[in-house]
Order: structure tokens, then C-alpha cells, then sequence
């Protein structure tokens, strides 16, 4: 029992830690859930990526600003097997009525950029 909440605060610590030098190194802005800890929250860029409907029958629109124009878009499957990939241009839908009924991750890239959404996938 206390070698376990010897590793358990230890861990704690080197989180605190590892979180903290990543913070000061992004400049995050700290949140303080308590007075005595502070974690730090890195900040993520929004997801500028819209894909409707959602759940989805026979295809899938896909809206996102101009500077993302060319990005490449792949859906996989819960197994992690990619089902679809398409390079995407503005007005572009994907077309999901050969996927089977289920929940897929729909991954977009553009250079740096790296944005993924679930998808859903339904029977008509």
C-alpha cells in the first residue's frame, strides 16, 4: 500500500513538473483548481472544420476556411483501417454510402495542420 502511494505521488510530482516546463515554454495562461496546485492548459487550435450531416446516410459536406483549400482528408474505421482518403477543395463532400452503419474518425492534414473528427454513419 505505501509503495503504491509512494508512486502514485511521485508520478504526481514528475507531471507537475513535466507540465510546468511545457507551460513555461508556450507561455499557456495557468488555471488554479486549487490554491496549493497549478495546472497548466496548453492552448490547441480550434477546430475550423465542419462536417454535416452528422450522423450521415450517403455523403458528408465538408466547410472549412480557404487557407485549408488542398488539405488531405482520410476516414478510418474503429479497427484503424483507412476506408477513404481524398484531397479536399472548397464545396467538396466525401462520399460514405459504401461505409457500413458505424462510428469513424475523419482525419484532415495540411501541412502542420492536423484537425480529426468523428463521424456517424447510419442505414437509410
Amino acid at each position: 500500500m505505501k509503495r503504491t502511494y509512494l508512486t502514485l505521488v511521485v508520478s504526481f510530482v514528475a507531471l507537475l513538473s513535466v507540465s510546468e516546463g511545457i507551460a513555461q515554454k508556450r507561455q499557456d495562461k495557468p488555471v488554479v483548481f486549487d490554491k496549493r496546485v497549478v495546472f497548466h492548459l496548453p492552448d490547441y487550435p480550434k477546430n475550423e472544420i465542419n462536417l454535416f450531416p452528422n450522423p450521415a446516410i450517403t455523403r458528408v459536406n465538408v466547410r472549412f476556411p480557404k487557407r485549408l483549400a488542398g488539405m488531405n482528408c482520410e476516414v478510418f474505421d474503429q479497427a484503424g483501417s483507412r476506408c477513404v482518403k481524398k484531397q479536399l477543395r472548397p464545396g467538396d463532400s466525401i462520399d460514405v454510402s459504401n461505409l457500413q452503419t458505424g462510428t469513424y474518425i475523419v482525419r484532415f492534414t495540411k501541412g502542420k495542420e492536423h484537425y480529426s473528427q468523428k463521424l456517424i454513419v447510419q442505414d437509410q
